[in-house]
């Protein structure tokens, strides 16, 4: 977390440029997420590099990486049970912003007060990994044998629910 706070300069927007835009242009060739999702992407992750440096910006990949695999692992049975992701799995512009907006926050905070950056940056890499365990639940829950269970009342519910 040493870049975290570091100075924004021109070399570090192209640096942010670059990541996103490459980052990008893999996801498109891959058919990883959808047209909507580009110019999105592109922003929060620029705005991310170079708000919380490249420390900051790997939490983002990590996410976009782990929650894309997730989504793509038993697809086919999760398509079949009708319960898979729209698109092939790819997701869209939504769910950048979705997905994004409160790290974004954190991250923009962090930068504004640096005498409790380190709070913040705790913040940032917490709403990450809520949103990824939230993606996680969604795409591992419906390949269960069995139905889920409701937390509220304890009794089978449709998967997805």
């Amino acid at each position: 977390m040493n870049d975290w706070l570091a100075p924004i300069g021109l070399g570090r927007i192209g640096e942010a440029l670059a990541w996103n835009v490459g980052l990008a242009l893999a996801a498109c060739a891959l058919r990883l997420v959808r047209r909507s999702a580009v110019l999105p992407g592109i922003a929060l992750g620029m705005a991310l590099f170079l708000l919380a440096g490249r420390s900051g910006y790997s939490i983002l990949v990590a996410f976009f990486v782990l929650g894309t695999s997730l989504t793509r692992w038993g697809y086919t049975r999760k398509e079949a049970r009708g319960v898979a992701e729209e698109s092939g799995g790819r997701r869209g512009g939504s769910h950048v912003l979705a997905n994004g907006a409160s790290g974004f926050i954190l991250a923009a905070i962090a930068r504004a007060w640096p005498e409790l950056g380190a709070l913040w940056a705790v913040g940032y890499v917490a709403a990450f990994a809520t949103a990824l365990s939230d993606t996680a639940s969604s795409e591992v829950g419906p390949l269960s044998s069995g139905w889920p269970r409701s937390l509220r009342h304890g009794r089978s519910v449709p998967p997805g629910t």
